[in-house]
């Protein structure tokens, strides 16, 4: 990276961090369980001094993590933070499920499944969610079977279902995540780092895991 464009990066990392540390609610939001730097790009373009197309350009660098939106007042707003993985929202990550579910069902979700399925993305270990999902969408007589020995009071449980119910398992998620292990552990694999943390006594031997 060229000096100069070192140096602007070195001052946006600075300001971001600045700007967070401070925690004035009218520059910060806490979003997705974060907190960003919450300014409008042209206060960041001022500050910075530097144009809007450099300030994407560096925005687009290490170690600024970037997100996409909306203010209190409605409006779009991007967001800054520090870190070293991209930002995944929990829209995103519930568009990943419902991709998956249309995928395998050939139907797009409801607007009310849809919903459960960001409930999901918040519920369930960062950096797994699509992992549980896709495994319970090959396993789907598992998982009402699950629901029957956790709840056998639950009258949607004895259901035959041809596909997925979103909203059950919204209902249900730490079935769907013990069912998960219990399909991890089978196929002796590591498990994902969240899935270790949550469970360390199932897997002793794994202090950390890449």
């Amino acid at each position: 990276m060229r000096q100069d464009k070192q140096q602007r990066l070195d001052r946006f990392v600075d300001l971001i961090a600045k700007t967070i540390e401070v925690a004035d609610p009218s520059c910060t939001m806490v979003f997705e369980g974060a907190p960003w730097a919450a300014l409008a790009q042209s206060v960041w373009c001022e500050k910075l001094g530097l144009s809007d197309r450099t300030l994407r350009d560096l925005a687009k660098c290490s170690p600024i993590v970037k997100t996409k939106t909306v203010n209190d007042a409605g409006k779009p707003i991007v967001l800054y933070r520090l870190g070293s993985t991209p930002h995944q929202s929990r829209r995103h990550v519930a568009n990943i499920m419902a991709s998956l579910y249309h995928k395998e069902y050939g139907q797009r979700v409801s607007r009310h499944a849809w919903g459960c399925l960001i409930g999901l993305a918040e519920v369930w270990p960062d950096g797994v969610e699509v992992e549980i999902f896709r495994m319970l969408l090959g396993d789907l007589n598992g998982f009402m079977a699950a629901i029957k020995a956790v709840d056998p009071d639950c009258p949607l449980s004895i259901r035959f279902y041809q596909w997925l119910n979103i909203p059950l398992v919204r209902k249900y998620p730490d079935v769907a995540v013990q069912l998960y292990i219990t399909a991890v552990q089978a196929k002796g694999e590591k498990p994902h780092p969240a899935i270790a943390t949550l469970c360390p006594k199932l897997w002793p031997k794994l202090k950390s895991v890449g």
